[in-house]
């Protein structure tokens, strides 16, 4: 945006912002250039914008993406929103109302298409863990080392991304000392059984792969979506089917739901890739969760 010819000290609200937008577009369009727009992190924005109406008592009414469909819809520019389980809930829930009267909605209506991103198959995922050796020339100690990670990355690009970063600034430190270009078993699993405090909110190269997994995934679930991982990890060695865990959580919590609500933490935590559902059968996804689980009671203790 900030290549366009705003005159920003002219513009105070959503009106004037969307004028100005939509003359920069048309302009543009008239030089035969085109314009993309791609908000990334966009959970972060949400979250702190949910907070700030909240605090003032008030439903979010999403006036910045309400500018976006109205330019959207008037001149036709494309715009790519990511993010993650916030914006998910947003576009697959989308209608706002208060006491007193119902909140236009940018979600509403299709003007946002929801796609979701994949995880990467075991193969994709080699190929970018094994960078290390093809383009930086590091070795791994031993040949099943790129597996390890995998299955401890769960095919996640971000989780990859942050795992061979740490092992990348671990192995740097000794290059500069000794010259030795070898990734060893010790540094993966340093990486992995290195901890800190979970919810401490900065999140940089120095983060833990524990903590960062926590960040990026678990703030976005619910209570009820806890109480069905608990009740997974007490019948980890058991079938997991979706009537016994609709069971158990009722027996374990005393909690009375609606097939709604329950059907929707199982969407959530199979969009998470939590888990993978497959007819009546629920099973962790990767067996990453449920050691990361057990390995982190308090997470477990503090939301059930």
């Amino acid at each position: 945006i900030t290549n366009l010819t705003f005159e920003k000290d002219k513009i105070h609200n959503a009106s004037q912002f969307k004028e100005a937008f939509i003359k920069q577009i048309e302009f543009l369009s008239n030089n035969k250039e085109s314009f993309l727009l791609i908000l990334d992190e966009v959970d972060v924005y949400l979250r702190s914008i949910d907070e700030i109406y909240k605090k003032e008592d008030k439903e979010n009414g999403h006036e910045l993406f309400n500018c976006f469909r109205d330019i959207k819809i008037n001149s036709g520019f494309r715009i790519i929103i990511a993010g993650f389980m916030r914006l998910y809930n947003y576009i697959e829930n989308p209608s706002v109302e208060t006491e007193n009267e119902k909140i236009k909605s940018p979600w509403i209506g299709g003007t946002f298409e929801l796609i979701t991103m994949q995880i990467l198959d075991k193969n994709k995922s080699l190929e970018l863990i094994n960078y290390l050796h093809n383009r930086l020339a590091l070795e791994f100690e031993y040949p099943e080392l790129p597996e390890l990670i995998f299955d401890r990355t769960t095919g996640h690009p971000s989780f990859i991304q942050h795992f061979l970063s740490k092992l990348i600034s671990l192995v740097s430190e000794r290059i500069l000392q000794t010259g030795e270009r070898l990734i060893s078993r010790n540094d993966v699993d340093h990486i992995l059984k290195e901890n800190d405090e979970l919810k401490y909110p900065q999140i940089d190269n120095t983060t833990s792969f524990s903590k960062f997994v926590y960040n990026k995934m678990l703030p976005n679930l619910n209570g009820f979506d806890w109480k069905i991982l608990a009740v997974m990890i007490m019948s980890l060695n058991k079938n997991n089917q979706k009537i016994d865990i609709k069971r158990n959580v009722i027996s374990i919590y005393d909690d009375n739901f609606s097939d709604t609500i329950f059907e929707g933490s199982i969407t959530r935590l199979h969009a998470t890739n939590i888990i993978s559902v497959t007819k009546d059968d629920i099973k962790f996804r990767n067996k990453f969760w449920a050691e990361y689980l057990e390995d982190n009671p308090n997470l477990l203790d503090e939301y059930v």
